[in-house]
């Protein structure tokens, strides 16, 4: 069961500082596998990785409903 948060929390939670630097290793985790699957002649490498890039927008991208 997920704690309920209001907008005010989750808008000062995406602004903190912490969550700004987790961003940026997340974008650049990405960076990294877009690299990766550049560098890949593997196709079953490449959908494993781009599914790794696919779940890691998904949490940069998250929303509050």
């Amino acid at each position: 069961m997920m704690k309920e948060i209001s907008k005010e929390m989750w808008v000062e939670w995406k602004n903190h500082p912490v969550t700004k630097v987790r961003n940026q290793a997340i974008n650049q985790r990405i960076t990294d596998c877009q690299e990766e699957i550049l560098k890949s002649e593997n196709p079953d490498y490449d959908k494993m990785v781009k599914g790794m890039v696919r779940a890691f927008r998904e949490v940069l991208e998250v929303e509050l409903e």
